[in-house]
């Protein structure tokens, strides 16, 4: 019983029950009493499973996975179907959730008098079992399940009175463009495992960035557009107006309060977790862009309409406008940067080439204070941005003062740590002219190797050091270890690719955060033990 009852299970829980409940009331659902228990107690479950899960992971920051048939991950490599809960898809759980549970409480009156009612209530929980299974899924292949299982259901429900006038065409209508968005989601999906090999949300956020080619930024464009048409925005919004107008009205809560929610989901975890490497700025740009668009377009639409259905469906459409808008206006989690120390500089190069000299003086006097506020303090460290390469132009005098301030500063720390770019132009800028330990870090490719060769052929011109080592990190293939060889510089660690680190990253937690015998952990601690520093 303790097992059955442990939280970590109730993610299946609150999907299979709306799912078991479909299948008992076609085997038994013309009896009314029972039917109503069933599709009463599915609904609540899996509410209940979303409410109770508040605490492990809302408030204490838990991330639960739940991996079907007791598959995990084996070797860096995700085996079998994984169900994920973090805060995101947890807040969309408890909106789902409570949105059907109302909704079924509702049929149950509103329904009495029609036929086929048993039909109903099957297509009723499959498709709030389609819609849980999406956002609670850890892996994109079934989320595409999932949005296969809610788009039929929508369509019966949008035609179930079926004499009603119009329900036949909104049905086609929403078939036909469900069908196109379905099937830009299974291309995508289809051309990202052709990239990086994985279907697992957590890997595909670690390996993503490292394919960046045309063919991944072709998948996030049909992904996009597949989970565009599931949350009704322009110029998918004509769909979301015949459906509201054909469906009966417990449907058309679940359209604009549950369909709708879902494809906002899906955009969420395609532009902020795995394809962010794109480029945050292009991401919410696109967002704000889109979201002004449905805004605008469709409240215009809904001055234009005469029946109540449809002037609120197009309501319904512009306020996830204003939804997108507000995602696209947010930031990305972890160190948020405001100012850099080349802001500093750039302050006083502007200042100068105005022949504004004293006031060029003045930022240069007080740049140990406005160092201090550009300063990032977090538990246990402080971070501080360098920001952008040097633009063209020779100021030596001010990249020198700027350098013994942040010399000055360093003293108050016990350990400075200075990660520069994939390259020798920090080195070259002499950014670092004398540190204790320099250490280098590739990954299995020969292209790794030249770059850390270029670099220390650097360093050993510009710069001086005690130490020097080399990190391989994001091993696939430990076979191929002994290939990666730098003359004259050890390996410190071989450090595997990380699933724990991947799925801490897709939901915003640092390496801090990881536990002692992840890959990373135990990698960090044997070069810092091979280098002498622990």
């Amino acid at each position: 019983m303790t097992n059955i009852l442990n939280y970590q299970h109730f993610p299946v829980y609150s999907v299979m029950v709306l799912f078991l409940g479909a299948f008992l009331i076609v085997m038994f659902g013309k009896y009314k009493t029972f039917r109503n228990i069933v599709a009463f107690l599915a609904v609540s479950i899996s509410l209940a499973c979303m409410v109770y899960l508040v605490k492990p992971v809302m408030l204490e920051g838990e991330i639960i996975s739940y991996w079907m048939g007791n598959r995990s991950m084996a070797g860096g490599y995700a085996i079998g179907i994984a169900m994920e809960v973090d805060a995101l898809s947890l807040f969309f759980g408890l909106l789902i959730s409570t949105a059907v549970f109302v909704s079924c409480v509702y049929s149950f009156k509103y329904m009495s008098h029609d036929d086929n009612v048993p039909q109903y209530y099957t297509l009723f929980l499959m498709l709030a079992g389609g819609v849980m299974g999406l956002v609670l899924s850890g892996d994109i292949f079934n989320m595409f399940i999932m949005v296969e299982i809610l788009t039929f259901a929508a369509v019966a429900l949008t035609a179930f009175r079926n004499t009603a006038h119009g329900a036949l065409e909104a049905a086609f209508k929403y078939l036909v463009v469900g069908c196109i968005g379905s099937t830009c989601i299974l291309v995508g999906t289809i051309m990202l495992y052709a990239q990086v090999h994985t279907l697992n949300f957590a890997q595909l956020s670690a390996l993503i960035p490292g394919n960046l080619n045309n063919s991944t930024k072709l998948a996030f464009a049909l992904l996009f557009v597949g989970f565009s048409t599931k949350a009704f925005i322009v110029p998918f919004h004509p769909l979301a107006a015949d459906a509201h107008g054909a469906a009966p009205a417990s449907i058309s809560v679940l359209i604009s309060g549950v369909l709708t929610k879902s494809g906002i989901y899906g955009i969420i975890r395609l532009t902020y977790f795995l394809f962010q490497s794109m480029g945050l700025g292009a991401m919410q740009f696109l967002l704000v862009f889109v979201g002004s668009v449905s805004m605008f377009v469709c409240v215009t639409m809904a001055l234009a309409q005469h029946d109540f259905k449809r002037l609120l469906a197009f309501h319904s459409i512009s306020q996830i406008g204003y939804v997108l808008t507000a995602v696209g206006l947010s930031t990305a989690l972890g160190v948020h940067v405001e100012h850099t120390i080349d802001d500093i500089r750039n302050e006083v190069i502007e200042t100068s080439e105005r022949g504004e000299y004293r006031q060029a003086i003045e930022v240069l006097n007080e740049a140990r204070f406005r160092i201090f506020d550009t300063m990032v303090e977090c538990d246990g460290f402080a971070f501080l941005a360098i920001g952008r390469p040097e633009a063209a132009g020779c100021y030596c005098s001010v990249n020198s003062y700027l350098k013994e301030v942040i010399s000055m500063l360093a003293n108050d720390f016990d350990y400075v740590v200075i990660d520069g770019e994939a390259g020798i132009e920090q080195i070259s800028r002499r950014v670092m002219e004398q540190v204790s330990h320099l250490v280098l870090v590739t990954d299995q490719s020969a292209k790794g190797v030249n770059v850390c060769r270029e670099i220390k052929e650097a360093a050993d011109d510009l710069i001086t050091y005690e130490r020097i080592g080399m990190i391989v990190n994001r091993v696939v293939d430990p076979s191929m270890n002994d290939l990666v060889k730098l003359d004259g510089v050890d390996v410190l660690a071989y450090i595997p690719t990380d699933p724990i680190h991947a799925a801490n990253d897709i939901h915003g937690k640092s390496v801090f955060e990881l536990p002692e015998d992840s890959n990373i952990m135990v990698g960090v601690h044997q070069a810092l033990h091979n280098l002498g520093i622990f």
